[in-house]
């Protein structure tokens, strides 16, 4: 097997977009505002690095390129949750160049290979949000099935 295979084998399935929110967020930033987020679940067993140079996330599937990820670490069956602020920062949170659309977007998370393409670790289109506060998440963590929540769980297992 060459290095992308191997690479693909290693990441694809393993890091997912678990649960976001993209109208009427109560989340808090480290900066004290409300903003949109999504939360990246590393499923595995291991911890993942996200090194700088190899991992970005997006709002548009057309620019994989468009955040570059600081350099993170989510532990076993952790979270990372991403800031959609459109600050483009890390101190102790994420910060994207972006904010997500209540009218329904992409979000996707990307891995830039040696020869420079880039790889989709996970995506997903989703509907127009409707109700504000409300999370769209998987349940349970990290599997394909898609629910609302009431109750948003940043950084913490989905539950109903």
């Amino acid at each position: 097997m060459d290095k992308a295979t191997d690479t693909l084998q290693v990441y694809n399935g393993i890091l997912k977009v678990n649960e976001f929110v993209a109208k009427g967020s109560s989340f808090v930033s480290e900066y004290g505002t409300t903003t949109d987020w999504f939360e990246i679940f590393n499923s595995s067993a291991e911890s993942i690095s996200m090194a700088n140079g190899n991992w970005y996330v997006t709002d548009d599937l057309t620019n994989p390129r468009k955040y570059e990820m600081p350099a993170v670490t989510i532990p076993p069956h952790g979270f990372l949750i991403v800031a959609c602020d459109g600050l483009n920062s890390y101190q102790k949170q994420v910060h994207a160049s972006f904010g997500l659309s209540a009218s329904g977007e992409q979000i996707g998370i990307f891995y830039a290979l040696p020869d420079l393409s880039m790889m989709a670790v996970d995506t997903l289109t989703y509907p127009a949000m409707t109700d504000k506060g409300f999370s769209y998440g998987r349940l349970p963590d990290g599997a394909d099935n898609w629910t609302f929540f009431a109750q948003p769980t940043p950084g913490t297992a989905n539950h109903y």
